[in-house]
């Protein structure tokens, strides 16, 4: 059975004829729906009614019971034993199911196992059925549940059937808050809660409900000194909170200031004309035309500087062009069947390893390999980038080794030779001459000089 549903009932019948019909009307799913009543008067005509109108299906089953209990918690306990849904809730007598809903939560109860609960948004109605407002929920919290209020709807949550067997029960000393004790007990455990995010279901507004009553506000405050511990811890976050405001502030306040700095230290850079100049943006049409032509300049220079780096980048596009032509015909000349090697093959190399085959010196006897090897070729186009490239690397280095190296012949200088510079004389001493080359001293002195070839 996918779902377990139980309603506590005591005088309510007129509501209680829709909240059966909203569970006997789901599709999709298996479902028992235990009415637990607590003694209404002519109950049992009714159960009889109902029965008559909407009656047991393969798949869905109603089970009517009418016995004295002590409260509407009490008797949702009762229920909850005689429980077989793996999925259960509870729902009053004056709320309904929406159309579909059941499908949907069992759909997200398999999906995820290790949720314990889940809470659904619910439509606000009067008394007449007509919409008030709607209320979408959150998964509860310990800190608000004990210091605010009971966030989530009873009539849009379902909870795995692990949470009654580990004894889950309503507190049944509670008249009007045993369901927010409930929840603040599963959190204590650490159950997992976990919001639909969709409308599940209606809930009555008649202005009498449990929740409202004075009943359930002093409830709330059996433990005076545990919400004066939230009230600090929440004062302590508010004061975090508020500080860490004022942090953001200051700090933004200071990246502006900076900013601004930065902006009058550095130089403004020139603002490019988005367009072309209109006259209707001038007062002075002397002042037009001069933002005219200076436009127009702009632009003139704007397309001789494109047309030049376009001519720069098809000129080196030329010249690569041309050593690799180079290249091809020098390798031809090494492997006469180049041509055919090359054109048979199929090989596919990523972007990178053609730029690098392309660019080197010996590309045309890397790109003969690869067609030799088809092999090596296909196992380059499984490897990385920086595999591929090492590895063409490697070849470059292999096939530089074997390239034929030319020896530089140096030839014989056509220079003069070059001058010997004037020696000692045979007694260790220089020739005696002056700054503007006349002889001093002896006749002997300059006669052997002469002689010896020193001076002219």
């Amino acid at each position: 059975m996918d779902f377990t549903i139980v309603t506590p009932s005591f005088n309510q019948l007129d509501y209680l004829a829709c909240c059966i019909a909203s569970v006997a009307d789901q599709n999709g799913i298996t479902c028992e729906h235990i009415v637990q009543d607590g003694g209404t008067p002519s109950f049992s005509e009714f159960a009889k009614e109902m029965e008559s109108r909407w009656p047991e299906r393969p798949g869905y089953r109603r089970i009517m019971i009418s016995e004295k209990d002590s409260g509407m918690y009490d008797a949702v306990n009762k229920g909850l034993k005689r429980a077989a849904g793996t999925i259960l809730a509870y729902l009053n007598c004056d709320e309904q199911y929406l159309p579909g809903v059941l499908e949907k939560v069992r759909n997200i109860a398999e999906s995820e196992p290790l949720v314990d609960l889940w809470v659904g948004d619910v439509i606000v109605v009067d008394q007449k059925g007509s919409a008030i407002c709607q209320r979408k929920v959150l998964a509860p919290s310990l800190s608000h549940v004990w210091t605010c209020h009971l966030p989530a709807f009873t009539a849009a949550t379902f909870f795995q059937r692990r949470v009654i067997d580990e004894g889950f029960f309503f507190d049944t000393s509670y008249r009007a808050a045993a369901d927010a004790e409930w929840f603040v007990r599963l959190l204590q455990r650490r159950k997992t809660i976990q919001s639909l995010g969709f409308f599940c279901s209606t809930f009555t507004d008649g202005g009498d409900n449990l929740g409202l009553t004075s009943t359930a506000t002093e409830e709330r405050k059996r433990n005076p000194k545990l919400e004066l511990r939230f009230e600090k811890i929440t004062k302590q976050r508010e004061e975090a909170r508020q500080e860490a405001k004022r942090e953001r502030e200051a700090r933004e306040s200071l990246e502006a200031k900076v900013r601004e700095l930065e902006g009058k230290v550095s130089p403004k850079a020139d603002t490019q004309p988005t367009g072309e100049p209109k006259p209707e943006n001038f007062s002075d049409m002397y002042e037009y035309a001069k933002a005219l032509t200076d436009y127009r300049v702009e632009q003139r220079l704007s397309e001789e500087k494109q047309k030049d780096a376009q001519a720069k980048q098809q000129a080196e596009r030329e010249k690569v062009i041309s050593a690799w032509t180079d290249r091809v015909k020098a390798a031809k000349s090494e492997m006469p069947d180049f041509d055919d090697m090359v054109g048979s093959a199929d090989v596919v190399v990523s972007n990178e390893v053609r730029d690098a085959i392309f660019e080197s010196d010996v590309g045309p006897r890397i790109l003969y390999h690869l067609a030799e090897n088809p092999e090596f070729a296909e196992k380059l186009s499984g490897m990385t980038v920086a595999s591929a490239l090492r590895s063409i690397g490697k070849l470059e280095a292999q096939f530089e080794k074997t390239e034929p190296t030319s020896k530089t012949v140096v030839g014989k200088s056509k220079a003069p030779a070059p001058i010997n510079p004037i020696r000692s004389a045979a007694n260790g001493r220089d020739v005696p001459l002056t700054s503007d080359g006349k002889f001093e001293g002896t006749f002997q002195a300059y006669k052997a000089a002469r002689l010896a070839g020193r001076i002219r």
